[in-house]
């Protein structure tokens, strides 16, 4: 078993981010097996991002199961997600009216101009206080940390206005790629 994501770079806000698991099995994942990978999820207290910054809870590191991923592959990982799903998402402005999809479009946004231009994989923090996020509005930048760390109110009228700004945030991210 796995871990990826926050967990492992420091970065995981609790009752906020999610678990990054992997399972990997020599062979078909049966009832016996699904019950098992299901306790064993059920004790796991921390995740990585796999291959830069993964742990093995159970047998195998990331490295010796996955290939290495260089610099191009880990930008052509980005460029996929970004004419992907969130190509698909910029065309449909109305789902950043959530503030969960403004915090997760302007982190990622973030994250994937750091590592297009390094090939280095960054934390959602790292993103939303490094050089990246000054060409932001500075209340969009600080409302996505505040709710980070806990200390964020009511979302009140900004929703909107955050909303369309991490709207576009996303467009020119995604306009840039296609």
């Amino acid at each position: 078993l796995q871990v990826g994501g926050s967990l492992s770079t420091g970065d995981h806000q609790a009752g906020l981010s999610d678990l990054d698991l992997v399972a990997v099995t020599d062979g078909p994942v049966t009832a016996y097996r699904q019950a098992k990978l299901r306790s064993i999820h059920e004790t796991i207290s921390a995740a990585a991002e796999l291959l830069q910054h993964g742990c093995a809870i159970f047998e195998h590191e990331p490295n010796a199961v996955w290939a290495v991923m260089s610099a191009a592959d880990v930008r052509q990982a980005v460029v996929e997600e970004m004419t992907g799903y969130w190509s698909w998402a910029a065309h449909r402005p109305w789902l950043l009216l959530s503030i969960d999809q403004i915090d997760l479009s302007v982190a990622t946004m973030l994250r994937a101009r750091h590592t297009l231009a390094t090939g280095d994989l960054i934390t959602k923090s790292a993103a939303l206080t490094g050089k990246g996020a000054d060409v932001l509005s500075a209340h969009l930048v600080q409302g996505v940390r505040a709710r980070r760390d806990g200390s964020a109110g009511p979302p009140g009228v900004r929703l909107i206005l955050d909303s369309v700004d991490a709207w576009r945030l996303t467009r020119r991210n995604i306009t840039s790629r296609e």
